[in-house]
């Protein structure tokens, strides 16, 4: 007996993308989530010019796992 559905949704696995500074999926009144590698969270502080702990701190959450 099997604990997944047989058929899983089609973001079942996650979703890869690059961000195309829309606004759309990280910012506004309907937020949502977007993973992120450590070494994707080392460039966007460096990017921004604040230290990793600092990004973590502004803008990093944990959900779930991940």
């Amino acid at each position: 007996m099997s604990l997944l559905p047989d058929n899983p949704p089609w973001y079942a696995a996650g979703l890869a993308f690059e961000c195309v500074q829309c606004g759309r999926c990280c910012a506004g009144p309907e937020e949502g989530y977007v993973w992120a590698t450590v070494g994707e969270i080392a460039r966007i502080a460096e990017f921004l010019g604040i230290g990793e702990k600092e990004m973590y701190r502004r803008y990093v959450r944990k959900v779930g796992r991940r």
